[in-house]
């Protein structure tokens, strides 16, 4: 099986408690699915075989599903040139216990270790998708801000306020958002969602674009911030002044 770098990227939703150590490792399924979890959070991802890429693999293997090992892969990846234009040193091949990976057009390189193949089965705790889900899409830009306050302050989990009011089944209303648990250390604010186009809203991918949060940006970076910033900031946007008043409150 041969996947891309988002294989790589993937990695990092591996758990790292070796008292877990099925889920240290990347679990790929024979419909060419692949599953990462912590336990805490999922990372899932298709890789179609449908490529011809011009060698072939050096590494084989079943049927059956299997997992490799994150530092496997990542060690694999890391053989592979920063830049090619063939496309079998553009990612790495895996199979059971093992990540392969071509250097240049002609040296492979394999990376095989030892693994606890009882991966849970994590089907059972996938939701299904209905139309009635409520679909939030944060951009990179909002979501690495939220993270940044959350890490300079310590905190240790975010709560997110989604308004029932949509676009289709997309929240096009600011939602609100608290960090800490009391009151004398809690920061709270809105962040507002990407709206998809229309082509895109059927799609898999969550979409992501550059949202105008500048506003938020000081009033995060300035705990003793006064609440009406964030309402002034709220009332540039419309349909935002009933997720403003419960903020404030």
């Amino acid at each position: 099986m041969f996947c891309d770098r988002r294989l790589q990227a993937m990695t990092g939703f591996c758990s790292t408690d070796n008292t877990r150590p099925a889920l240290k490792n990347v679990r790929f399924e024979n419909d060419d699915t692949v599953f990462v979890t912590n336990g805490h959070a999922m990372a899932i991802a298709k890789f179609p075989q449908t490529v011809d890429l011009g060698v072939d693999p050096p590494v084989q293997s079943d049927e059956t599903p299997f997992s490799v090992s994150a530092d496997a892969i990542n060690k694999a990846f890391k053989n592979i040139p920063k830049k090619s234009s063939f496309l079998h040193t553009q990612g790495v091949f895996v199979a059971k216990n093992t990540a392969a990976a071509y250097s240049d057009v002609r040296n492979c390189a394999k990376y095989q270790e030892e693994t606890d193949q009882n991966f849970p089965n994590v089907h059972q705790v996938i939701p299904k998708k209905t139309p009635d889900d409520t679909v939030l899409a944060l951009s990179k830009e909002c979501l690495e801000t939220l993270v940044s306050t959350m890490k300079s302050c310590k905190y240790s989990t975010i709560t997110l306020r989604i308004p029932m009011m949509g676009n289709k089944g997309y929240t096009c209303n600011a939602v609100g958002f608290s960090m800490g648990k009391s009151n004398e250390n809690q920061i709270t604010g809105l962040v507002m969602p990407c709206i998809p186009e229309e082509n895109e809203r059927n799609s898999d991918c969550v979409p992501v674009s550059q949202s105008e949060i500048g506003a938020i940006l000081d009033v995060l970076c300035e705990l003793g911030a006064d609440d009406t910033r964030v309402q002034a900031f709220a009332e540039k946007y419309s349909k935002l002044s009933s997720t403003t008043e419960s903020l404030a409150a």
